[in-house]
């Protein structure tokens, strides 16, 4: 079927029997007036194609954007679907809020035309995108990219490519707003599949209380990043990546979530690799915060890297530093299940106040250390430690023949030092490399502790305000560098074990260490006379929290157990439709009706004020009207999975409002587990044969 240049009435609905729908270049399928919805649904192709510059367009009415689902009916399996260049699928509008859903059954999804969702006034809000494949289905985003953003005054909408074959994103795709929107990215759902983002991602925040994400990726097989992604705004959600295969960024695929808001607390920006892949990211990473006496201090985020089974080489600059009064450092933890290499800069400080943050890094095999790190704070130095079971090498200078420097000072005045430790089977600090944990306190703090089963060899120079301290089991250190104050040399045979190398019983572990200890203090000739009481005192602090974990995480359900009680009696949920066994549809429309009912009965201010009120309905509304449509359908699943998507933008709404303390946070905390527990029920629904 070709067709040319129509405009109907909504809702439109046309089933295609079986045949190709093409529509012409520079034509355009137009719906609107009606129901006032704005509604167009194609169903029973067996593939659609925009040729170039054709359009389709729906509009609803009072300014808000339309609906426009393409997929498959019981009959008919939806094929490929294809945008051309300059085609474009706009449901933008002044209020925004649009919805477009292509859900593929059997084929790609080729969109170099521009799919528009976005508001155009300064309070609308950016509209929800879904694109899907089932089967081996690939995606591809190019030339035009995708539009979901709202106004400084609105929100960012919400867009989800998941495609069970390969994801590739190489336009840009924008979500910015007052609060930027949300962002799902996914390939594999069929059993394997690669995300390679090279199109610039925007989901920043402008507004005074801006805010923006979150954005989940996650691929059964690699996650390549080569664009930049911008996040920046008063309040940034989690950005997670997450594969099965290896994950990398190149120096273009920088990260930048710096809080543009003052006493705000960073996000986490996490890179899973759950099998035997690689994580290797060599763009920067950007998470700063800062503080000042108005809005009080600022929290740094914190950047995780893990590989459960491969290398993990961190070699951008990452940036989870803070400033300001009381500011307090950010966390960067790398976890490599075979080798680690540090080739990038880690800044966790925060200049002359606040607390230092915290690095911590660990292998099963080889380390690197050849950039610099800082942990150092005004107040209180930080903290920084890191493990090898195999090897672990500290080198002179980094690429740009600048002296490798782990620093943990304190750099106040009276400030109390860090602490840094380094623990290896063969530990080796090369030439010019520097370790200084300088300021006050009493040893681990202002101290550095250098531990090395079979081989410790110290050619760094090491700086405490405490205690250098080196400890061997099976060779002592062997030692040419410059170490202030003298270092106090003592046999551990606690340390690591080792290939090849005998260890002490597990069973007796925790009561040799402070024999031994004490033991070797009376032999030693180097030890200083503090060491003997430092260390049975590390000892008995380390065993006092495990005994008292136990104690808090028991009694912890216990509480947690009461709180929902509570709940469940609360006036704004009254016995009803909850407290039967209601399960499929009937669950799902007793707590969408019942999210109904409670926002009808609060006032206004309780849920953000009238703008933000309005906007909560409307959205149950919609919800209400998707699941109720597919109840007559055969297969519901994809019709389930746009109502879905719409109260995950409730849910958005919703925690966004309450993070703003725009919302009540009981009220907005009932909100989010209604729609949580309808979320899961739908979920079931989609699954179900």
């Amino acid at each position: 079927m070709v067709a040319t240049s129509h405009t109907c009435d909504s809702p439109a609905t046309f089933d295609l029997g079986g045949r190709a729908l093409q529509i012409q270049a520079g034509k355009v399928l137009s719906v609107t007036g009606g129901d006032g919805h704005g509604t167009l649904t194609i169903t029973g192709a067996t593939s659609m194609t925009l040729a170039t510059g054709a359009k389709i367009v729906a509009q609803g009415a009072m300014g808000v954007g339309g609906n426009v689902f393409i997929g498959s009916n019981a009959q008919v399996p939806l094929g490929h679907v294809s945008l051309a260049a300059m085609s474009a699928i706009d449901v933008s509008s002044d209020a925004g809020d649009g919805v477009v859903e292509i859900d593929v059954a059997s084929g790609n999804v080729q969109l170099s035309g521009a799919i528009n969702a976005q508001a155009n006034k300064t309070n609308g809000s950016g509209g929800i995108v879904v694109v899907t494949t089932g089967q081996a289905g690939d995606i591809v985003v190019d030339t035009a990219g995708i539009k979901a953003s709202g106004g400084d005054s609105g929100d960012g909408g919400s867009i989800d490519l998941e495609a069970a074959g390969n994801l590739t994103v190489s336009a840009p795709v924008d979500l910015s707003a007052g609060c930027g929107g949300d962002l799902t990215l996914m390939a594999g759902t069929a059993g394997t599949g690669n995300v390679v983002i090279a199109g610039a991602i925007d989901g920043s925040g402008s507004g005074a209380d801006g805010c923006s994400g979150p954005i989940d990726v996650t691929a059964a097989g690699d996650v390549t990043l080569d664009a930049p992604i911008n996040l920046r705004s008063g309040d940034i959600d989690d950005v997670t990546f997450t594969a099965d295969g290896s994950i990398d960024s190149t120096s273009a695929g920088k990260i930048d979530a710096t809080l543009t808001v003052p006493g705000g607390t960073g996000p986490d920006i996490s890179f899973t690799a759950t099998g035997s892949g690689t994580v290797t990211l060599h763009g920067d990473i950007t998470v700063k915060a800062s503080g000042d006496d108005t809005n009080g201090s600022g929290v740094a985020g914190e950047v995780d890297v893990t590989s459960a089974s491969g290398s993990v080489e961190l070699g951008g600059t990452t940036d989870v530093s803070c400033t300001g009064p009381d500011a307090l450092g950010g966390v960067v933890t790398m976890q490599a299940g075979l080798d680690l290499t540090l080739s990038g800069p880690i800044d966790a400080g925060t200049g002359n106040t606040g607390t230092g943050g915290m690095v911590s890094m660990s292998a099963q095999r080889f380390v690197s250390v050849a950039s610099s790190i800082d942990v150092s704070g005004g107040s209180t130095g930080g903290t920084i430690a890191v493990t090898s079971t195999d090897s672990l090498m500290v080198l002179g200078d980094d690429e740009t023949n600048h002296p490798v420097i782990l620093v943990a000072d304190g750099t106040g005045p009276h400030a109390q030092g860090g602490n840094i430790t380094l623990t290896a089977c063969s530990l080796s600090l090369f030439h010019d490399a520097i370790v200084s944990a300088l300021g006050t306190g009493t040893f681990p703090a202002a101290g550095n502790l250098l531990q090395g089963t079979m081989q410790l060899k110290v050619y760094a120079k090491l700086r405490a305000g405490s205690a250098n301290r080196l400890e061997y089991r099976d060779a002592l250190p062997v030692v040419g560098a410059s170490i202030l104050p003298d270092a106090d040399i003592e046999l551990n045979p606690n340390l690591l074990c080792c290939d090849g190398v005998a260890c002490a019983p597990t069973s007796t572990t925790t009561t040799s260490t402070t024999s031994s200890t004490t033991a070797q203090a009376t032999t030693s000739t180097v030890v200083t006379t503090t060491v003997p009481s430092s260390q049975p005192a590390s000892t008995s602090t380390t065993s006092a929290p495990s005994t008292a974990v136990p104690a808090t995480s028991t009694s912890a359900p216990a509480t947690s157990t009461s709180a929902p009680a509570s709940a469940t009696t609360s006036t704004t949920l009254p016995t009803s439709c909850l407290d039967q066994p209601l399960e499929g549809f009937d669950g799902v429309d007793c707590r969408l009706r019942t999210l109904s009912d409670m926002l009808a009965s609060e006032p206004p201010e309780l849920l953000g004020g009238t703008k933000s009120a309005r906007m909560l309905k409307a959205k149950i509304v919609q919800v209400l009207r998707l699941v109720d449509t597919a109840r007559t359908k055969r297969k519901p699943a994809a019709t389930l999975r746009q109502a879905k998507q719409v109260l995950k933008l409730f849910r958005t709404l919703a925690k966004r409002g309450m993070r703003r303390h725009h919302i009540d946070e009981r009220v907005g905390a009932q909100l989010v587990t209604l729609a949580s527990e309808t979320a899961s029920l739908i979920d079931s629904l989609r699954s179900a044969p």
